[in-house]
């Protein structure tokens, strides 16, 4: 199961387009010096050369960074835009060290390279090279990064906002209910990332704390094998009560992502824990363990601080038009139902759950939409496992995983349309997987309709689709097996298309098409006893069974 139902604590910080520059030659600049010095007064103060910040100079990276730092200072007063002139076509500004930036500046990178280099201290946790917490923009260019960790925590990022409590030097104090004015409103566009970095736990973007309003938008990340995550967000402190389970937990809100493309990096491409409503349209990921991993985190959204309006509704997740390439273990993991223990709520070394919080609140606690997507990966993991309340996934393709699609015992309302599934080292579907907070189980309800499943049990011959702890399940208009007139290829490992276990009842299996089964296998099995309302109505194809359908 996926790695991360549960967090690591926050006070110890959180678990967790490669441009190629030829430059100009050395030759042909001013010395560094005269570099500095000259014709500032003649660009505007929107023009970073105003400031003696100069491209295409390696040697001036430290110049270049006091320069930067003295003018954007959280607590200096410069605001607005900010433009780095890409007078060349391929101009590179050069820094070494974390910038914070002030509220109320946009960056504007001109279509130039920021180029960024540290040897990293323990000072670094929980920044970026970029920072900022408010009313910030970056957009239209590049950012470089060279980081080497030498300790701390989620160090080396290239872009931080926002942050949680102690966590990060630059911005002590961020507890949200006392900040003047909420954290977000925060913009990232036209930018591509390659973050290069040693050790730790570095993402491209690096977000936490009760945001309302991130807009990124077609960005690409590079993870360059040492990016953890390509997006990263988790939740904040809004209380600083001395005991973290007395605190009140504060959540992202109106995360918007548009055409992001993640390269290259060892987690997935985009990670939440805990925000409350996240959209992402356009997602393209290559080379990335898992694509998307979202959850609860700790704090469970048990005692949240957000704006009224916010708490009335569930947490939600919701991504469109997804092509994942290449992904090395689990597609997409929504975990809507964590348990407590482990957690800071659980109050430990004692692990006593003081709050007395039980199944219900550590469970139905995130909605999930998934709608036109394209997966293919390996048969190490899920391609879609989840245990959130309510689970809709249409419009899609999944291919060489171990599972397509799994909902646990957790998530008691799915709905399945219009997706296919191929080639399954196990089943293609599961519903029901025995991972329940709830003694005995509760039982779901849902609809598989006009699916493809084929294939499945490629590591031994497995059933397409096996049903579980379901009061009813409408499975409609599928096609089962592969057929060699309609796939140019015939069925050797799917044994039997519906799989019904003892547990389930309510599965009426309608109008669906058995092209093959692997073995002589019956198309349609049901275990246990009698009278539990399945049944089989107007099939084609194959159409033996067992059992007392």
């Amino acid at each position: 199961m996926h790695k991360r139902d549960t967090t690591v604590p926050p006070q110890a910080g959180t678990r967790r387009r490669f441009l190629r520059h030829a430059g100009a030659a050395l030759a042909t600049l001013l010395p560094v010096g005269r570099l500095l010095a000259q014709g500032r007064e003649s660009f505007p103060p929107s023009d970073v050369r105003h400031y003696g910040i100069v491209p295409n100079v390696p040697a001036a990276a430290s110049a270049n960074t006091a320069a930067l730092k003295a003018l954007v200072n959280p607590t200096g007063s410069f605001t607005g835009p900010l433009l780095f002139p890409n007078t060349t076509g391929s101009d590179v500004y050069y820094f070494n060290d974390l910038i914070a930036f002030h509220d109320g500046i946009r960056l504007n990178l001109g279509g130039s390279t920021l180029s960024f280099s540290k040897n990293g201290t323990k000072a670094d946790s929980a920044s970026g090279f970029i920072h900022a917490i408010r009313d910030f923009a970056i957009e239209n260019g590049s950012i470089v990064t060279s980081y080497v960790f030498n300790g701390g925590y989620n160090a080396g990022n290239v872009l931080a906002f926002g942050g949680r409590g102690m966590d990060t030097a630059f911005f002590p104090n961020l507890y949200d209910r006392m900040l003047p004015a909420p954290m977000g409103n925060i913009t990232v566009r036209n930018l591509s990332i390659s973050g290069g970095a040693t050790g730790g736990s570095p993402r491209g973007i690096f977000m936490l704390g009760g945001f309302d309003g991130v807009t990124i938008d077609n960005v690409a990340i590079d993870g360059q094998k040492g990016l953890t995550e390509g997006i990263y967000y988790e939740f904040g402190w809004a209380t600083n009560e001395p005991r973290a389970l007395d605190r009140q937990s504060s959540h992202a809100r109106n995360i918007r992502i548009t055409r992001l493309t993640v390269t290259n990096v060892k987690n997935e491409a985009f990670g939440a824990n805990g925000a409350y409503d996240i959209l992402i349209d356009s997602l393209r990921t290559s080379n990335t363990e898992y694509v998307c991993a979202v959850g609860t985190g700790e704090a469970l959204y048990f005692r949240p601080w957000v704006p009224s309006g916010t708490t009335d509704r569930r947490p939600s997740f919701t991504v469109r038009n997804v092509v994942a390439e290449s992904v090395r273990a689990l597609g997409f993991s929504v975990t809507g139902a964590s348990k407590v223990s482990s957690t800071y709520l659980d109050n430990p070394p004692h692990h006593d759950n003081p709050n007395a919080i039980g199944p219900d609140k550590q469970s139905d606690l995130i909605d999930f939409v998934l709608e036109h997507f394209t997966l293919t990966g390996t048969p190490k993991n899920f391609g879609i496992v989840t245990s959130a309340a309510s689970a809709q996934i249409s419009d899609g393709t999944i291919t060489g995983f171990n599972r397509g699609i799994v909902t646990t015992q957790e998530c008691t309302r799915f709905a399945i349309e219009r997706v296919k599934i191929f080639d399954s080292a196990n089943f293609g579907i599961l519903i029901g997987q025995a991972v329940s907070l709830h003694t005995p189980p509760r039982l779901s309800s849902g609809s598989i309709r006009d699916c493809v499943i084929a294939g499945s049990g490629t590591a031994g011959k497995s059933a397409g689709l096996v049903i579980a702890t379901t009061r009813s399940c409408l499975i409609e208009g599928c096609r089962f097996g592969y057929d060699l007139g309609m796939d140019d290829k015939s069925e050797q490992t799917q044994t039997q298309a519906v799989l019904v276990n003892a547990d389930a009842a309510g599965v009426v299996c309608r109008s669906n098409n058995v092209s093959s089964t692997a073995g002589g296998a019956v198309a349609y099995a049901l275990a246990g006893a009698g009278g539990r309302n399945c049944r089989i109505e107007s099939p084609r194809g194959i159409q033996t069974r067992s059992g007392a359908w």
